[in-house]
């Protein structure tokens, strides 16, 4: 048993000694082999060295036009959303690249054929013109049949050789995709910069904030937001199409035109209504027309729905409800007109308690008064019950009231003093 173990290690032993005396004899006829491909290489350039020149200038100069063409192309066509993604975070747009498309892009095989073949082309013709033919070998090779044979044929396998070398070389990568990167970036900064260049949605906006406020309403900037959210979430669209993108703002930027116009004939109505409930509320207390006064205060309250309606772009909507509100203060003025002879003046006589006639104390909260005088209205008004009593009545109530209240008000004017 120990035997057959030794015998297979020396087995193992040996052909491990082979294998690497085998891969050592590889590598030396694969460096041998490179010398000599090397070695002809230059033989051959010394044979046709003009012809070698004219192919490489050719061929480097068909690959850079070609990569200019490319970048050039990526300014005006839809190839660059492939290459990379766009996102907007309202204020710039950034490009975020695929490393492999990019490389794949600069590196197409249309340019890399186009360049082998104006190589080859100019190889063989550079090889064909006896102004251009001129060799530089040295007397020692062309006294060596074979070798001057093998350098001979090499040279006239040059255009092949040329050819074989633009398609298989890439060219400088890095200064490529630089380029590259750099044309989508312009692109990119260039669109949205004619896209954001036109600053009237804020003008728009600030005069919308203005009349909101004016309104008694807070309204963000709406359509400045709602740019942004449309050139985020459709970046590459701003970019590649531009065009349609402007048409979408420009419409943005006359809604946010109309709104404003639109927002100002309310708020001018509504200014006009609550000038005309004012009024009311004026003519009802010199009249002393608590009932009156109260359904001024109602409509009143009714202008809160002009910001309510408006922030739903309900014009229509705002211009009824103005109209309503004319017709309710309008009704409100003639019944007072009507109302104004109705009640007489009386003065309360001389040594009467205003408080006594109204039926409160002097310590009774003015609020308390208030509401007391509107029960007593209900009572009394002409416009409720009729009779010359009840006329009598709410005329000393009225007077009673305002006596309280000179009362209250001279008071105050002392505790502040």
């Amino acid at each position: 048993m120990r035997l057959t173990t030794r015998r297979i290690d020396d087995l193992q032993t040996l052909f491990a000694g082979r294998r690497f005396t085998l891969r050592s004899a590889v590598s030396i006829a694969v460096w041998v082999a490179v010398l000599l491909a090397v070695l002809l290489l230059f033989l051959v350039l010394l044979y046709s060295p003009t012809a070698a020149l004219l192919a490489v200038f050719a061929g480097a100069l068909m690959r850079i036009v070609g990569q200019r063409l490319k970048v050039r192309q990526l300014l005006h066509s839809s190839k660059a959303a492939d290459l990379n993604t766009y996102e907007f975070d309202g204020q710039s747009v950034r490009c975020r690249f695929e490393q492999s498309r990019v490389i794949r892009y600069i590196n197409s095989w249309t340019w890399k054929i186009a360049a082998a073949l104006a190589a080859c082309g100019v190889c063989f013709a550079a090889q064909h013109v006896d102004a251009l033919r001129l060799n530089f070998p040295p007397l020692q090779i062309r006294n060596v049949p074979w070798l001057d044979w093998a350098t001979e044929t090499g040279s006239r396998g040059l255009p092949v050789f040329s050819a074989i070398f633009f398609l298989w070389a890439n060219g400088p990568e890095r200064f490529w995709t630089g380029q590259v990167k750099a044309a989508i970036q312009a692109r990119a900064a260039l669109a949205f910069d004619n896209i954001l260049a036109n600053r009237e949605i804020d003008g728009l906006e600030k005069g919308l904030e203005i009349l909101w406020q004016q309104l008694g309403s807070s309204q963000g900037r709406v359509y400045r937001s709602a740019m942004v959210k449309h050139l985020s979430s459709h970046a590459a669209e701003a970019v590649l199409t531009p065009e349609a993108t402007k048409a979408l703002l420009h419409a943005i930027t006359d809604l946010a035109r109309q709104d404003l116009t639109k927002l100002g004939a309310v708020l001018a109505s509504c200014h006009k209504v609550e000038c005309r409930i004012k009024s009311a509320q004026s003519r009802a207390s010199t009249l002393r027309n608590p009932l009156q006064e109260v359904r001024a205060e109602e409509l009143k309250r009714g202008l809160e729905t002009f910001a309510a309606l408006a922030a739903n772009r309900q014009w229509e909507e705002c211009e009824g409800h103005a109209a309503r509100l004319e017709g309710q203060v309008e009704n409100i003025h003639a019944q007072l007109c009507q109302a104004s002879a109705s009640v007489p003046s009386v003065m309360l006589a001389p040594g009467t308690d205003p408080y006594r006639t109204l039926g409160v104390s002097a310590q009774t909260p003015t609020a308390s008064i208030k509401k007391l005088r509107l029960r007593l209205a209900q009572l009394y008004h002409p416009d409720i019950s009729d009779g010359t009593g009840n006329n009598i009545k709410m005329a000393e109530v009225n007077a009673a009231y305002d006596a309280v209240m000179r009362d209250r008000e001279t008071e105050g004017r002392k505790a502040r003093t």
